[in-house]
């Protein structure tokens, strides 16, 4: 007869429940205050409750209520978050930029399995801006959710480099708000406009565009190829927008 040893039993089990908690993402979520001297993100002040940073895909970021200062911010470093929230409750346009001095930073939108999402929730009449200054990029390690609440005309501007390094990521345009393309798309995966309006002033030549039945193109700038289910109105009456092979359904 086999004898079983329940302490070691105890002991194997509560070595396996540590190991999966050890490998457990911990998620964090950032709430912007404005307390540190400077407006650099990554400055731990700079946060409700003064929290010890780490920047990953499990890190979402927050502006609401609590931001009712330094509204025009910068990275500060190269940094990696999983979400960023723009909430109905933020007291203004919330403006942020890739760039620390005179050094270009980078700002990473999800990675691995984590598919981010940047989520702008009516505000009134303001306009958020990712991406400010002609430095640093905007960088997608999966395909990127932007969701704008625009009942009031409330807008997001990305106003800088997009790129995925070539793996096919691309941006889903959700929500009845209008998000503005003002940057160069380096990107290769898919964009597509389910509802509200994609304004494009920028380019996103390596992005083939499809406009679903409820969302809209607007802007003259350049896209790749074009799927049309939706409404088109390219520039200023008379307007014109470049794209490659367009398919109208």
């Amino acid at each position: 007869m086999t004898h079983r040893n329940p302490t070691r039993n105890l002991f194997t089990l509560i070595t396996i429940m540590l190991l999966v908690t050890a490998g457990a993402a911990q998620a964090a979520t950032y709430t912007w205050d404005g307390g540190h001297t400077s407006n650099k993100w990554n400055k731990a002040l700079n946060w409700v409750g003064d929290p010890a940073l780490a920047w990953d895909v499990n890190t979402d970021v927050v502006f609401d209520a609590s931001s009712v200062t330094k509204l025009n911010n910068t990275l500060g470093d190269n940094l990696t978050i999983g979400s960023l929230t723009y909430s109905d409750d933020v007291p203004g346009a919330v403006t942020t930029s890739y760039v620390s001095g005179t050094t270009n930073k980078n700002l990473t939108l999800g990675g691995g399995t984590v598919a981010p999402t940047i989520d702008v929730l009516d505000a009134g009449d303001v306009t958020h801006v990712l991406g400010l200054t002609a430095k640093g990029n905007l960088d997608l390690g999966n395909n990127l959710t932007v969701t704008i609440d625009g009942t009031n005309g409330t807008e997001l501007t990305m106003g800088r480099k997009v790129r995925d390094g070539g793996a096919g990521y691309g941006i889903i345009k959700e929500g009845t708000g209008v998000l503005n393309f003002t940057a160069s798309g380096l990107y290769s995966g898919d964009t597509i406009v389910n509802g509200g309006v994609l304004n494009v002033t920028g380019s996103m030549l390596t992005s083939d565009v499809t406009v679903n039945v409820n969302g809209t193109l607007t802007g003259g700038g350049s896209i790749g190829g074009l799927d049309v289910f939706g409404t088109i109105a390219p520039g200023s009456s008379p307007g014109s927008m470049a794209a490659g092979t367009t398919t109208w359904n």
